[in-house]
């Protein structure tokens, strides 16, 4: 960071974002990199929000996570580990929020 913007000369000095800006960095944050395990004994689909939740879960290395899903092998010689993109997912969820929050909004989702 630039000595120039160091504290009070920063322009985001003593500002704080709004509830609608935090909500909607947080629905962004981890949409793309959504994981899904599929339980292939019963069908089952367990969903989390990153590599490392799903790595708290089998408590095992984010890496491991990242190499299973790369690799398309059966974790445990049971799960299958892929990635869930859910970008138009984010999209109609910070839609829902701000109406929820009592915005009009005109949803852009593409179908």
């Amino acid at each position: 960071m630039s000595v120039n913007n160091t504290k009070e000369k920063h322009p985001f000095f003593g500002k704080k974002h709004s509830e609608i800006s935090r909500a909607s960095m947080i629905l962004n944050r981890k949409a793309v990199l959504a994981v899904d395990v599929i339980d292939t004994t019963n069908g089952e689909i367990k969903r989390f929000r990153s590599n490392s939740e799903a790595a708290r879960f089998f408590n095992i290395s984010e890496w491991s996570i990242r190499s299973y899903k790369k690799s398309e092998k059966l974790y445990l010689n049971r799960y299958i580990i892929k990635t869930k993109k859910k970008a138009w997912e984010a999209q109609s969820g910070r839609a829902e929020l701000w109406r929820c929050l009592g915005y009009k909004f005109k949803s852009y989702v593409r179908q």
